[in-house]
């Protein structure tokens, strides 16, 4: 399925927000589509699904900011406004520049944490939503045991104060992106895509923002699902969770049921980046929700 040139067809656009100019990608005409990446990645991981997708929507695929070609503000000690409730304001706000008051929703990793913020908070605006991998921030820290502990190092360590974890990226990042990349795929990721991934954190902006990203993890943003949980604010369209059975290995639907009624979920035989390490099995799956999510 990769296309030679997967980005031939999408025009590359800078948008000025509160966060900074976002780098997007578009392509496509139908419903809005917004496609958010995770860590440690870009937009460039959804280049497999995005130039079949467009053949139906109307696809955006952005940096989320701090990441990749969307360098980010300066961050606070506490990871704003890196944390979720600001980027989904930034990412609804993008939308809405380009004329798409509703859209369809598919987040990876960080960027599922953006997706199903924009839902709860903006909900007249998300069709459907769609969490590749990735369960609420609350479920991952409050199931945060010793061993999770370790094999999710990066969520406590990331979180700790700028003057500790900046320089240590600074100075590791290819050991450590590298390290993350490896772990969490079954299907190793193609050479020139990890390369791609490395450059990236290269970039003193980038290990700015993806620190400042897990701050906010940390307190903002679990903060804003534990009122979400207390008020019983819940998610009000479809959502579908794919995984991959060698990554999350448990069904996440029951750490959604705080946050959404209507929540599926469905095992890939893949790791953590499941529209590169399976985008044949997920574009099927995506294309079915995503045109009918009753």
């Amino acid at each position: 399925m990769p296309h030679a040139t997967p980005w031939i067809e999408f025009t590359r656009t800078t948008v000025e927000t509160e966060h900074g100019p976002l780098y997007v990608r578009r392509a496509g005409s139908g419903q809005p589509l917004l496609l958010l990446h995770g860590f440690p990645q870009t937009g460039h991981t959804f280049r497999m699904i995005a130039p079949a997708l467009s053949a139906h929507f109307d696809v955006f695929v952005p940096d989320l900011p701090g990441y990749g070609k969307s360098p980010g503000p300066e961050s606070n000690e506490d990871g704003t406004p890196y944390d979720k409730r600001s980027v989904a304001r930034t990412m609804a706000a993008m939308m809405t520049e380009f004329g798409a008051d509703r859209f369809l929703l598919v987040g990876h990793d960080r960027g599922a944490r953006v997706a199903y913020r924009i839902a709860l908070d903006m909900p007249e605006k998300v069709a459907a939503l769609v969490s590749l991998d990735t369960v609420p921030t609350i479920a991952v820290w409050d199931g945060m045991t010793y061993e999770k502990a370790i094999s999710a190092f990066h969520w406590p360590f990331l979180a700790r104060e700028k003057s500790l974890t900046e320089p240590v990226l600074a100075r590791a990042s290819d050991i450590l992106i590298g390290s993350f990349l490896d772990a969490w795929a079954h299907i190793p990721l193609a050479d020139d895509a990890r390369e791609r991934y490395l450059s990236a954190y290269r970039n003193p902006a980038v290990q700015v923002g993806a620190c400042a990203d897990y701050r906010a993890g940390a307190g903002p943003d679990i903060a804003a699902d534990r009122d979400d949980v207390a008020a019983g604010r819940m998610i009000q369209c479809p959502v579908l969770v794919p995984y991959g059975r060698y990554y999350t290995q448990t069904d996440p639907a029951p750490a959604w049921a705080s946050f959404a009624q209507d929540v599926r979920s469905i095992a890939i035989d893949c790791g953590h980046f499941l529209s590169e390490e399976a985008p044949e099995a997920l574009l099927p799956l995506l294309m079915r929700f995503l045109q009918d999510p009753r």
